[in-house]
């Protein structure tokens, strides 16, 4: 070969060397924009549902990153890694399963913690009244036997208060409305139809033979049923196994979509709980605890606080930030609804108020008339009274004067009787004069008989 070819030769290897480092270069720069491009498609569309689900090339998408990706997104949200949505649900079902079985078998403790965790997710106005009365009812032993005790001097009221003969009569369950309105305390409407839901007669004999704690309990378990299994419809729609009477499957864009709606839904809870068991957080918890009295202070504080922010972060870290916003869209949806829904529910209170109110006020004129009846029969009785009370006065007169006519009478029955008994003495001497002058003429009688018969004798 001569020197020339020797140079092309070598010229043509050291072009293919270029060839081969430029190829790597732009290898390496395009997998690291690759990466950087799956990186901002994890942020916008959050971690997969599933280990099977899988991207446009078929590649399961959990393969596509590792425990780094992973500690890179999770660092700045807090909280356990995990690879995919359902993995996420699992764990806070998990957390959420852990706190509900410490509650054991006291009805009251699950059923308030149930509705704190499921009130953000209310939908209709029927449920949030009824999370909303469990929330605040529940919220201790005292307040839980505050509202038993409540409940049961309405239903004694409702049996002892009998108005069958009145204008208009209710039954046994609108008394009973009425007077649990009437005690002091919060709403609980939803608590108290289900208290009447049971087989109560509407005869106030044949149902004060039932047992109020019984219908409570019932009632109390009622209650926890119904937020059972709401509570596990929405994790079973999230973890696509929902229950048979929840309905079908659902297909990965609609668990995708419970996914977002339920871990949305846990983050006032999850920022709660944070602030209330942690000690480190006692400043926050007390201003949380002052706030309680006006709803709308209390959730201005938690969305303001920071474990909120964080638990927000954390969900649209998981679901993505496309999918992140609907639920809040959604959410605010529905609490402009139940907002319509309360304004209309007030109005209907007001109307009740109204009715119930004419029938307090037809049951206190007749209290009046009854009143002035006892009034007007006391007036008539001290009238009496004040005229036998001269009646007596007079007669306690004629008594002294008689007795004094008693008194004379009785000195000069007793002088009488002293010259009687004097007279008496002197009688009984001269009885005993006579009775012997008696005895000394019988005596000279018996003596004249034998004179005159010896004076016969001597005559023969």
């Amino acid at each position: 070969m001569s020197l020339l070819g020797k140079i092309l030769a070598l010229l043509n290897v050291l072009g293919a060397v270029g060839l081969v480092a430029v190829a790597a270069l732009d290898y390496g720069k395009r997998q690291t924009w690759t990466y950087a491009y799956f990186q901002h498609e994890l942020v916008l569309n959050g971690l997969p549902v599933s280990e099977k689900e899988i991207d446009a090339e078929n590649v399961p998408i959990v393969d596509r990153y590792g425990e780094d990706t992973l500690r890179e997104l999770f660092s700045p949200v807090g909280g356990r890694e995990v690879p995919t949505q359902m993995k996420e649900v699992e764990r806070l079902k998990n957390e959420l399963d852990g706190k509900l079985n410490a509650c054991g078998d006291d009805k009251v403790k699950r059923t308030y913690l149930l509705a704190r965790i499921l009130l953000p997710m209310t939908t209709t106005i029927v449920e949030r009244d009824r999370l909303l009365a469990c929330q605040t009812q529940l919220a201790s032993p005292e307040k839980a036997a505050a509202f038993k005790n409540r409940l049961l001097q309405a239903w004694k009221q409702a049996l002892n208060l009998d108005d069958a003969k009145a204008e208009r009569p209710r039954s046994l369950a609108q008394v009973f409305r009425i007077a649990f309105h009437t005690l002091p305390g919060g709403s609980a409407e939803e608590f108290v139809t289900e208290f009447l839901r049971k087989d109560i007669p509407d005869d106030r004999v044949k149902a004060a033979q039932l047992s109020f704690d019984t219908l409570f309990d019932e009632a109390l378990s009622s209650q926890l049923a119904k937020l059972q299994d709401r509570y596990n419809a929405l994790f079973g729609l999230a973890l696509a196994s929902p229950p048979a009477e929840a309905g079908p499957k659902p297909e990965l864009a609609g668990q995708k979509a419970a996914i977002a709606s339920l871990l949305f839904g846990l983050c006032p809870f999850l920022a709660e709980e944070a602030i209330l068991t942690d000690p480190a957080r006692e400043a926050e918890k007390n201003q949380l605890l002052q706030a309680q009295a006006n709803n709308q202070n209390y959730q201005q504080l938690l969305l303001d606080s920071a474990p909120f922010k964080q638990a927000f972060q954390r969900y649209a870290t998981v679901v993505g930030l496309r999918a992140s916003v609907p639920p809040v869209m959604e959410r605010a949806a529905v609490l402009r609804q139940l907002a319509a829904a309360v304004a209309g529910s007030r109005i209907q209170e007001q109307q009740q108020f109204v009715s119930d109110h004419q029938f307090l006020i037809d049951q206190i004129r007749g209290q009046l008339a009854l009143v002035q009846y006892q009034r007007n029969l006391i007036r008539e009785n001290l009238e009496k009274i004040t005229l036998s009370s001269e009646v007596v006065k007079q007669r306690q007169a004629e008594i002294k004067e008689v007795e004094a006519e008693l008194a004379r009478a009785r000195e000069t029955t007793q002088a009488e009787i002293n010259q009687l008994r004097q007279l008496s003495n002197t009688v009984l001497q001269l009885r005993v004069k006579i009775r012997d002058a008696i005895q000394a003429n019988e005596k000279g009688e018996v003596r004249v008989r034998e004179l005159e018969k010896q004076i016969r004798d001597l005559e023969k």
